[in-house]
């Protein structure tokens, strides 16, 4: 069973609802989660890594990225966002040029908990 899934908006789609990161123990707590926005260039590349604790959205605004996710090679484009839990071994392969992306963690880990591989 793969412990990661890819979705796509589609062109009527103005806002979507990707997932609730909520804590039961902390209601409304933003600490919960982690967003981040980046905007790469063609050559970025991510070395592989896991993230121990958090589960990971990646949401493509421009551009586009492949991703191996446990060794898989997993393409997204725009208007399009892959979902994987912790665990996965993620490596960014290769990057359209001018690529934004959102990155969702959740929970928030301070710190952080990536650990190479």
């Amino acid at each position: 069973m793969k412990k990661f899934e890819k979705h796509s908006f589609s062109n009527t789609d103005k806002h979507g609802l990707i997932g609730s990161f909520l804590d039961a123990a902390s209601i409304r707590n933003d600490s919960n989660v982690e967003i981040s926005y980046s905007k790469l260039e063609a050559g970025f590349t991510a070395a592989p890594h896991i993230h121990t604790q958090t589960k990971t959205v990646v949401i493509i605004l421009s551009g586009g990225m492949t991703f191996s996710l446990d060794g898989e090679l997993v393409e997204v484009n725009q208007g399009e966002y892959v979902v994987f839990e912790k665990g996965v071994v993620e490596a960014v392969v290769s990057v359209l040029p001018n690529t934004e992306n959102l990155t969702i963690h959740a929970p928030s880990v301070v710190g952080g908990d990536k650990q190479e591989v």
